[in-house]
């Protein structure tokens, strides 16, 4: 569901004024879901800038405060898959902090690393276990690393019911969220991009 009536407006209109210039590009690719594509969506390109970031802090964690009042829930934590959702926990946390809120970021590896805590889960992860996470990610195809993300998190005690992306490519990936009770919000979908499928 694509969020609407956000109270920064001028931040958003200017997020999307980035994605296009950095982010979007017509050409041909095969996504993380195993699809071929005639255009890719890379946001690492605009949220690993300072600009992107900033503008992506203030709208994930206003677009939290909106989950929160719509959906009766309060959230402990945020975090999701890395690589693409790490970038925007932190500029969330940050936001948050800001705003004299706690909100720690948490990180779920694609694969267990081999040495060290051998964890699949970064961050602090013991004194957040059975807390609510929001789930970030930048791209929303079909949900398949979305999904994989929340099964990580759930078997390590989270509750995980709600994500929020910058983008839903509206190719399946919120009925398949929702399949696995993960209700999906973004800040634009393909239509603000003037692409359609």
């Amino acid at each position: 569901m694509r969020l609407s009536h956000l109270r920064s407006e001028g931040v958003h209109r200017e997020l999307l004024v980035l994605i296009k210039q950095f982010a979007f590009a017509h050409r041909e690719v095969t996504l993380n879901s195993g699809q071929k594509s005639n255009f890719y969506i890379d946001c690492k390109q605009v949220s690993m800038r300072p600009d992107g970031a900033f503008a992506l802090g203030r709208l994930f964690f206003e677009g939290l405060l909106h989950i929160e009042d719509a959906e009766d829930v309060h959230f402990d934590v945020c975090g999701g898959m890395a690589m693409g959702a790490l970038p925007l926990s932190i500029a969330l946390t940050l936001a948050a902090f800001s705003r004299n809120r706690d909100l720690p970021t948490l990180s779920v590896r694609k694969e267990v690393k081999d040495h060290g805590t051998k964890s699949s889960i970064e961050g602090p992860v013991q004194s957040l276990s059975q807390g609510q996470i929001l789930l970030d990610e930048d791209v929303v195809t079909t949900g398949k690393a979305t999904i994989q993300a929340a099964k990580t998190l759930r078997e390590a005690g989270f509750v995980v019911e709600h994500g929020l992306a910058i983008v839903d490519r509206e190719a399946g990936g919120q009925a398949n969220l929702e399949s696995e009770s993960l209700q999906l919000f973004s800040l634009f979908d393909l239509s603000d991009l003037g692409v359609r499928q």
